[in-house]
């Protein structure tokens, strides 16, 4: 890996954080495998030495990247820097800080000790919005780079606090392409939305969403408001592509079908529900 703790430009931090998260990935679907039994290669001790050390370079990474000069020459012009590039990198590493620091806990509940780096995630990408960079764009329809989606829908998945979930949803509508790389923003902002639904048991309209988007999200009265009983949604798996059908209205409309993995503390009562997200 290449994680020097000086860069020139912000070409190379980009780099060595694409570097540090491939691994990271890789680190995350190791240990995944060994829960479940299928790997006995590697074991849970490799895993936790290997995380340690990853968790000690991107504070190398971090310790670098804020010590760029303010206007760093750029190494390419195709790479070419917008006012949000510190902001998603930013953004990149607080996700990969909560990876590298969960990756050995298969608890859902682990989630909550990091509401505050969730919080985070959620002012920076307002920070992105308010430059208009992303929205004065003349075409959103693809990305061959990963913008602020996946992490702002990690917000929506795993924070349980009603008023940041629901901020980070709006954000992934304002600030993400209809697809980056492999992430599709339709599914992951249906499929937000319906775990905020299951979740919190709300009914997410219109109205509803304005009046929590009105909460102010630097409060840090953290009320997860979910009940500690009640189920959480660990995963999602899409089962088919978008349908169109008639509303009773006789517009159009799309949704997709959608298998849910609910789990409870203790594991009591987890099950798969099938549901449907609507294209919003």
């Amino acid at each position: 890996m290449s994680h020097g703790p000086k860069f020139t430009c912000i070409d190379q931090a980009i780099l060595a954080l694409d570097d540090l998260i491939l691994w990271i990935v890789k680190s995350v679907r190791t240990a995944n495998q060994i829960r479940t039994g299928l790997s006995q290669v590697i074991t849970l001790d490799d895993i936790e030495q290997t995380r340690v050390g990853l968790d000690q370079h991107l504070d190398t990474w971090w310790s670098g990247f804020t010590s760029l000069p303010e206007e760093p020459l750029l190494l390419s012009p195709e790479n070419q820097s917008t006012d949000t590039t510190p902001l998603l990198l930013e953004v990149r590493w607080l996700q990969a800080k909560m990876w590298v620091n969960t990756d050995l806990n298969i608890d859902e509940f682990a989630w909550d000790d990091h509401i505050p780096t969730m919080r985070r995630i959620v002012q920076i990408s307002r920070q992105a919005q308010s430059t208009g960079a992303v929205t004065l764009r003349t075409s959103r329809k693809f990305s061959f780079f990963t913008g602020f989606c996946p992490m702002l829908y990690w917000v929506v998945h795993k924070c349980r606090v009603l008023r940041l979930r629901a901020a980070a949803l709006s954000l992934i509508h304002d600030l993400s392409w209809e697809r980056e790389t492999t992430w599709d923003r339709a599914t992951l902002y249906g499929s937000g939305a319906r775990i905020i639904e299951m979740e919190h048991d709300v009914k997410l309209t219109p109205e509803k969403l304005a009046e929590l988007q009105d909460l102010d999200i630097d409060e840090e009265d953290d009320d997860i408001g979910v009940a500690e009983g009640s189920h959480r949604v660990r995963n999602f798996f899409p089962q088919s592509g978008w349908d169109s059908f008639l509303q009773s209205d006789g517009q159009e409309a799309f949704r997709r079908s959608i298998c849910f993995e609910m789990v409870k503390k203790g594991g009591d009562g987890d099950h798969v529900l099938q549901s449907w997200i609507m294209r919003r």
